[in-house]
């Protein structure tokens, strides 16, 4: 998804439905990905699924998004569905060279 974009994928998917094949892409170790795919493919009829991963990060609030049994439905939130929780980024450390 990353490497692809969004655009790009939705164009592949139109072309691939003309040819009767279906759209499962590639998007491991990327979770701004996986939610951007949601998206798209809730709105693609030829998608099969989205590939996710069990990375955290704890700062990210997908409060945009339910999943379920393996499928994710959009709950309303604007825009993307994410939410920042800066509170849960780490703090950069501050070296002092001596």
């Amino acid at each position: 998804m990353n490497a692809a974009g969004y655009l790009r994928l939705r164009e592949t998917a139109r072309d691939c439905a003309t040819r009767g094949m279906t759209m499962a892409p590639h998007n491991f170790g990327s979770k701004f990905g996986f939610y951007a795919m949601v998206h798209l493919g809730l709105v693609t009829p030829n998608w099969e699924f989205c590939e996710s991963d069990d990375t955290q990060i704890p700062a990210l609030k997908p409060a945009g998004f339910s999943i379920r049994k393996g499928m994710a439905r959009l709950t309303g939130e604007p825009g993307l569905g994410l939410k920042l929780n800066e509170d849960k980024l780490e703090k950069p450390s501050l070296q002092l060279e001596v």
